[in-house]
C-alpha cells in the first residue's frame, strides 16, 4: 500500500488520488481498508466513524467490496488473485470417464514464451484476467468473471463477457488446493456463473455489478478504485507467477462432454478453517456441466507456498533470493509503468491536469529506494524507511506518518508533487 501510494504520486496523481488508488489496491485483499498510522494504530478508529457527523479523517476509509475477496467463490473474487492461462489439453481421463472428478492430475503446459514477472498486459488469451480488468479500469469494457470475454475464450468476437452458444446457463468449475499434502481432500471445487462480475458479494443481498462501482465507492473515487483494483490484479499476477503459469483453463467444453463431480468434503474443511460458513460451496449441484474448467496447480498454488512466497517480498534482501522469488522489484516497476499509462489515459481527464512525466531514471531510482526500504526486516524500521524514501523524492507522506495528522495532510493533498518543503517537514 505504501509503495503504491508513493509511485502514484511520482506518476502524476495528487496525494489524495494516490491514497485512494493505493487504498483500493489493498481493499482487494481486505474487502475494506482501514488506514493505520506509522505506529500501526487504526487511523481513524472505525468506532469513531459511525453516526451522523463523523470526523473528517473518516474520509480515509474505503467502501466494502467483499466480492473481490480471494475467498469469494460465489461471484469469482478468487480470480482477481489467482489467474490461469489457456493451455494444453486436460488429462486423458476427461475424455473417457462418464463422470470426471475435478481431481485429475495437472497436465496442462504453460504456453511458450509466457513471462511470469513481465506479463503481456493485452494478451487476453494468456493473461485473461489482467487484460480484462485493465480494460475495465480504462472504461473500455465490462469486468467479466475470471476475465472470460467472448474474444478471450473463443479467439473471436468482442470483449463482452463470454456466454455459451448452447448451454442455457454459462458456468465454470474451479479447483484450487489449500494444503497439497491432503491430496484429494485438499482441492476446493466450486461452480461460478459467468458474466459481468458482481462486487458487493454479500449473499442474500442485492448484488452490484462492477460497472456500477461508483454506487459503492462514490463517483469521484470510482476511477481511482478501478485503477487500484487493476494494480492489485497485476501485482498478484507477478507475486503469484509460479502458481499462475503452472495452472490452466480447459474449454469451451463441447455439448455432450463428460459431466464433472465436485468435492464437497474439502470445501467444508476449507470453509471451517477460514471461519466462514461450512457448506457454503458444497450446497451447489455435485454433478456439473460447465463450459470452462480452471485448474490451479496443486503443488504451486497451495497455501503453504502462497504464504512463503509473500513472506519473502518484504523484510528480506531481494538480491539474495532465488530468481523466481524476486518479485518485489518487477512488481513495483510494472505498477509505476501502468500508473504512468493511466496518468495519460482518458480516465485521467476525469481527475486533474497531467504534469510533465518523470524521467525513466528517476522512476527506476525511486523503485530502487522503495525496494531498499522494503528490505528492512523490522516492521517499524520498514515504515520509517518508506517515509524517508518519500521525503527524499519530494512526495507527501501518508496521513498519520512522519508527524502529519489528517488536517495537515489534507491541506496539501490536492496538488501534485513536488512536495519538497512539506515532505521535509514530515520528519522534522
Amino acid at each position: 500500500m505504501d509503495a503504491t501510494y508513493y509511485l502514484a504520486q511520482a506518476a502524476g496523481f495528487t496525494p489524495r488520488q494516490s491514497y485512494f488508488i493505493a487504498a483500493y489496491d489493498e481493499t482487494v485483499d481486505l474487502t475494506e481498508y482501514v488506514h493505520r498510522d506509522q505506529n500501526g494504530e487504526p487511523y481513524p478508529d472505525p468506532k469513531a466513524c459511525v453516526g451522523i457527523a463523523p470526523p473528517a479523517v473518516c474520509a480515509l476509509q474505503t467502501a466494502s467490496l467483499p466480492g473481490f475477496s480471494r475467498n469469494n467463490f460465489e461471484v469469482g473474487g478468487v480470480f482477481l488473485h489467482f489467474m490461469a492461462p489457456f493451455a494444453a489439453s486436460a488429462s486423458a481421463a476427461e475424455s473417457r470417464l462418464p463422470v470426471v472428478p475435478l481431481t485429475t492430475q495437472d497436465t496442462g503446459e504453460p504456453p511458450a514464451g509466457l513471462n511470469g514477472v513481465a506479463p503481456a498486459l493485452t494478451d487476453d488469451r494468456n493473461e485473461t484476467m489482467v487484460s480484462d480488468v485493465r480494460r475495465w479500469a480504462l472504461g473500455q469494457g465490462p469486468l467479466c468473471v475470471a476475465g472470460f470475454t467472448q474474444h478471450a475464450v473463443t479467439g473471436q468476437g468482442s470483449n463482452d463477457c463470454y456466454h455459451s452458444p448452447t448451454r442455457p446457463v454459462t458456468t465454470l468449475d474451479g479447483r484450487i488446493p489449500f494444503i497439497e499434502q491432503l491430496t484429494v481432500l485438499s482441492d476446493v471445487n466450486w461452480t461460478t456463473k459467468l458474466g459481468e462480475m458482481q462486487i458487493s458479494g454479500k449473499p442474500g443481498e442485492q448484488q452490484v455489478p462492477a460497472s456500477r462501482i461508483g454506487d459503492l465507492v462514490g463517483e469521484a473515487n470510482a476511477p481511482l478504485a478501478r485503477i487500484g483494483t487493476y494494480l492489485h490484479v497485476l501485482q498478484d499476477r507477478i507475486s503469484h507467477h509460479v502458481c499462475n503459469v503452472s495452472s490452466y483453463v480447459v474449454g469451451p467444453r463441447p455439448d455432450g462432454a463428460p459431466k464433472l463431480a465436485l468435492n464437497p468434503v474439502a470445501n467444508d474443511i476449507y470453509q471451517t478453517l477460514i471461519a466462514q460458513n461450512p457448506g457454503a460451496i458444497s450446497r451447489q449441484k455435485l454433478i456439473t456441466d460447465p463450459d470452462l474448467v480452471v485448474y490451479f496447480d496443486r503443488k504451486e498454488c497451495d497455501q503453504a507456498n502462497h504464504e512463503a512466497r509473500h513472506d519473502v517480498e518484504t523484510g528480506r534482501d531481494q538480491g539474495g533470493l532465488p530468481a523466481e522469488e524476486q518479485t518485489t522489484e518487477p512488481g513495483l516497476l510494472a505498477t509505476y509503468s501502468e500508473l504512468r499509462m493511466f496518468a495519460r489515459s482518458a480516465v485521467r481527464t476525469q481527475l486533474t491536469p497531467i504534469p510533465k512525466a518523470d524521467s525513466p531514471s528517476r522512476a527506476t531510482s525511486l523503485v530502487d529506494r522503495l525496494v531498499q526500504a522494503l528490505e528492512s526486516p523490522d516492521p517499524q524500521a520498514r515504515l520509517d524507511a518508506l517515509t524517508e524514501a518519500g521525503k527524499e523524492n519530494c512526495l507527501l507522506p501518508l496521513p498519520g506518518y512522519g508527524g502529519w495528522d489528517y488536517a495537515q495532510w489534507s491541506s496539501q493533498a490536492d496538488r501534485t508533487s513536488p512536495h519538497c518543503a512539506t515532505a521535509a517537514r514530515a520528519t522534522s
